[in-house]
This record gives C-alpha cells, structure tokens and sequence, in this order.
C-alpha cells in the first residue's frame, strides 16, 4: 500500500519550517504502520486498518510553553480515508461553545491561546475512545512504537514548561503507575501550589527525569536524559457543568504557567 498524501490546509498558515515538521512527522508515523514491526502483537491487521483511515496530527505547536494532551482524535465513521493535520489555534478558534474544543478554549482562554501545544498520544481517529483502548490493548509493540514517536515529538520539539494531561486514561501512559511505564517520567509532588487547585482537590508534579531502574521504559536508546526535567504536569480529567467544583478556569491555567515559568 502506497503512503497516503498529508494533507496540510493552507489555512493553517505554517511557514517552512512548521510545514517540513509536520510533513516528517506525519511520515513517521505512517513509517510505523507496518505490520511486519510487530510479529509478535496480537492483531497485526491494526495497522492496515490505520494506514486505510489516515492520521489526524496537531501540527504548527509552539515550543516551550503550555501543553495539552489527549488519547486520540475523535472521527466519525463516515468521515474520509484521508491523513491530515489541524491546528490548536485553528480549531478552537472556530469551535462552538460547548464542544470539545471551545472547552479547550475555556481552559486556556485567548491569552494563551497561541502558546499552547496540542498533541494526541495517539494520532488516529476513531469514534469512540473506549473501543479504541480495546483495539490496541494487547498490541504492545505497536503501542510502545506510535507512543515513542510521540514522546520524542514532545521531548525534542514542543519541550513545554507546562503539561495538562487532560483525558484520564492517557495519565496512564506517563509513568505514575508502577506497573505501566511506558514513556517513564519521573515526578515529585508540588508543595506551593494556587490555592485554587487545593480547593479543586488537584494535585501538580514536577518532573524529575526518567526512571532508571524499570528495563521496559520506551525511547530508552534515544532519549537517556529528559528535556523536561522542571517542567510541570497536572492530571486532569476534563470537567464538565456536573462538577463546577472542580473546573479549571483560564485564570487557574495562568497562575500555573506562572509558576512553571518560574521554575
């Protein structure tokens, strides 16, 4: 199967550079969609399925502010076969209120609006998030190789000072859990945080590295030393008007890119 065109919408307004990024991202990805990589996972016809559907990549970031992360992209089942790239600013600038991304708007309201990076730890649209994690739960090596594609974008492009993982189940991927190591960051507890993430019962950390002793940790050849180290990582489940009481305002978000600008 040939490698499917990227579409990069002129809308976008990238310039050289961010085009070249995203065109060499988006192909290193689509390098990863072949099946004989993983002869030992599971369902190898995951990955004709993906390399048929296409990537849905968040390209044109800004380095070294804020970062947002989810899981993967939504995408309904009658969309197009085609890969193609977005933008945070673009996307959340025509965004209706109350969709998934005028919440995004929300949380880092317009004064942040252009530092602040996006990226889905995996690029591949599909309906439903729950039945996604089911398709590639047992395909650990082909998880392990779209994850580490994404950590390296992370660590040796967007380097953010401030990470929000704002979808519950990808905290699962940075290496809090004992028994899930995957990208292997290390972190300590932050003591002096906003009042308001203490009355939200939030928790902020700072990443330390990585972990040194767990043999199964992801990029270990590539990446032996983090780019991260300082930056600050807040949990974050992505709240709606059934818990007020814990909603991150744009203001929470300012008092914490603060803070991590000043580590």
């Amino acid at each position: 199967m040939s490698e499917p065109n990227i579409i990069i919408p002129s809308s976008l307004n990238l310039d050289k550079r961010q085009m070249e990024h995203a065109d060499e991202l988006a192909k290193e990805y689509i390098r990863a969609l072949d099946s004989s990589l993983y002869p030992n996972d599971y369902f190898p016809e995951i990955c004709k399925f993906f390399k048929k559907r296409g990537l849905a990549i968040c390209v044109g970031n800004p380095a070294g502010g804020i970062l947002l992360t989810g899981i993967n992209p939504s995408r309904s089942k009658s969309s197009a076969d085609v890969s193609f790239c977005y933008s945070f600013a673009d996307s959340v600038i025509h965004s209706k209120k109350n969709s998934y991304w005028g919440k995004k708007r929300d949380l880092v309201g317009d004064a942040l609006l252009n530092e602040t990076a996006y990226l889905d730890l995996f690029p591949f649209g599909f309906t439903d998030q729950n039945s996604f994690e089911e398709l590639i739960e047992r395909n650990m090596s082909f998880r392990a190789a779209i994850l580490g594609i994404t950590q390296r974008e992370i660590e040796g492009y967007i380097k953010p000072k401030l990470i929000i993982v704002a979808n519950k189940q990808s905290s699962y991927y940075w290496g809090t859990n004992p028994d899930a190591t995957w990208m292997g960051y290390c972190m300590e507890l932050v003591g002096d945080i906003p009042s308001s993430l203490i009355e939200k019962g939030l928790a902020l950390y700072r990443i330390t590295g990585f972990h040194s002793n767990r043999d199964d940790r992801i990029n270990q050849d590539l990446l032996t030393n983090s780019n991260l180290e300082g930056t600050l990582i807040l949990f974050y489940a992505m709240y709606d008007e059934r818990n007020i009481d814990k909603m991150l305002t744009s203001k929470d978000v300012e008092e914490l890119y603060l803070l991590a600008k000043n580590e």
